[in-house]
C-alpha cells in the first residue's frame, strides 16, 4: 500500500492550526520575461530562479538553507516535548527554525541574518532596508505597479497571487480597495516577487500567518533591527524596527560587481 504523502510528521508536538496544502517553491508569478530559471543554488543545493525587477536581481522564493556560505552549520532551534530552549528567543545567538506547516522552508532571527559568514550564496546577499527602500520607490514610480492614486501602494504588485483564501482569513482581512486580500489576490503579483505569508516564530510560539516578515541585515539597537512585512490587510511595504530575536524570512537579492 503506497504510503500517505499528506501525512503530517510526528515530531513530538502537535499543533491544531490548519495545515494548508503544499505550496511549491517556485511560486507562478507575472512578469515573467524577467524571470531569471535555476538562477542560484545556496551551499545545501537548493536551487532559486530570480525575478529581475528595475535594476535589481532578487530570488523569486524564500531562502531556506541551514548552512553558511562557508559550510558551517546554522544552529538549530529544537522544540522538545513541547517546550523550548531558554535562548531560543536570542538577541546575540544565531538560530534557524522550521517553518512549522511545511517544515521546508526556514526561519532565521537577526543574529544568523546578520552574520558575516553570510546566507546567501556567493555573489548574493540578505537583501537590506536600502535595497527594499530602492524597490519601493522604484515601483512607486510606475502606475502600472501601483493601485490608486498612493505611490505607497504597492503591496499587492509583490504578494503572490496564491495568498491564502480561507473563510477565516477573509474574516481578518480589510475590505479596503488597494489592500493584499481586496476582491481577489489573482490581481497580485505584477513584479513576480512573489511573497507569502507563512508562519514567523517569536522564539516561543508560531504567529498567524497574516503577512509575509523578512529580515534585513541593518541594526537599530542592541536589540532591534530593520524588517520588512507585507500585511494581508494592507496597501503598502512596511519597513520598520522590530525584535531581533524573532524568526523571520529572508530574501537575497544579486550584489552588483564590485559591491558587499
Amino acid at each position: 500500500m503506497a504510503a500517505d504523502t499528506n501525512e503530517e510528521k510526528d515530531d513530538g508536538w502537535k499543533d491544531p492550526r490548519r495545515k494548508l496544502t503544499v505550496i511549491p517553491h517556485n511560486i507562478p508569478g507575472n512578469n515573467s520575461a524577467n524571470v531569471i530559471r535555476n538562477a542560484v543554488k545556496d551551499v545545501d543545493g537548493n536551487s532559486y530562479d530570480a525575478i529581475r525587477i528595475g535594476k535589481q536581481v532578487w530570488m523569486q522564493t524564500d531562502l531556506r538553507t541551514k548552512h553558511y556560505r562557508d559550510g558551517s552549520a546554522v544552529p538549530h532551534q529544537i522544540h522538545v516535548d513541547g517546550k523550548w530552549n531558554d535562548n531560543d528567543f536570542s538577541y546575540t545567538e544565531p538560530f534557524w527554525a522550521e517553518e512549522y506547516m511545511y517544515g521546508e522552508l526556514c526561519l532565521y532571527n537577526w543574529p544568523a541574518v546578520s552574520d558575516p559568514r553570510g546566507l546567501c550564496p556567493d555573489g548574493w546577499r540578505v537583501a537590506t532596508k536600502q535595497d527594499w527602500d530602492a524597490l519601493e520607490t522604484y515601483l512607486g514610480a510606475d502606475t502600472s505597479y501601483v493601485k490608486g492614486d498612493n505611490p505607497k501602494h504597492i503591496a499587492k504588485a509583490l504578494s503572490s497571487a496564491q495568498w491564502p483564501d480561507w473563510p477565516e482569513y477573509e474574516e481578518y482581512i480589510d475590505k479596503k480597495e488597494h489592500v493584499v486580500g481586496y476582491e481577489s489576490a489573482s490581481t497580485n503579483n505584477a513584479t513576480g516577487f512573489s511573497a507569502f505569508p507563512w508562519p514567523y516564530f517569536d522564539g516561543r510560539h508560531y504567529g498567524g500567518i497574516v503577512f509575509a516578515a523578512y529580515w534585513t541585515p541593518n541594526a537599530i539597537s542592541k536589540s532591534k533591527a530593520w524588517a520588512v512585512k507585507i500585511h494581508g490587510n494592507g496597501a503598502t511595504l512596511n519597513i520598520k524596527p522590530d525584535e531581533k530575536g524573532y524568526y523571520y524570512m529572508v530574501r537575497c537579492i544579486r550584489q552588483e560587481q564590485g559591491s558587499r
